[in-house]
């Protein structure tokens, strides 16, 4: 993280829904999308492989998310919207793209879209347009 000179973009769906049991067109369309990013990315992916991983992607099974998220080069945080992990993102200041799967997600993804620190992606409808929106919109947004 700290040679990533445009930043890093930290990836993490939680425990409940793994990385690697995602449909092969919507893990698909996360890679297009971190490939086109100049800043570096962290996934927290399940498996040890990752067919199609672009440079910029580096993958690990578990990632010391606090720490991630106290970085000064974090720029992102794309996360299921847990409690946990919005609490962690506030007290660093790190913004959210939000894709709630279950539960509580859905609400804090909306409150902290309504604060104005996230963005929420419909985990159904994903697609590599509806990321490079939202990744795109979120990175170029200074506040």
């Amino acid at each position: 993280m700290d040679d990533a000179k445009e930043g890093v973009v930290y990836f993490s769906l939680g425990s409940n829904l793994q990385s690697s049991d995602m449909p092969e067109y919507k893990r698909e369309a996360f890679l297009k999308a971190f490939s086109k990013l100049k800043q570096k990315v962290l996934w927290k992916f399940e498996a040890d492989n990752l067919p199609g991983q672009p440079a910029n992607v580096k993958i690990q099974k578990w990632l010391p998310q606090s720490d991630i998220l106290g970085h000064p080069n974090i720029r992102l945080f794309m996360t299921h919207g847990g409690l946990l992990s919005t609490q962690e993102a506030i007290y660093n200041g790190v913004p959210l793209v939000g894709i709630p799967i279950f539960a509580d997600q859905k609400v804090n993804v909306l409150k902290s879209e309504e604060s104005g620190f996230a963005k929420m992606v419909d985990f159904q409808n994903i697609t590599e347009a509806s990321l490079d929106l939202v990744l795109n919109e979120v990175l170029s947004n200074p506040t």
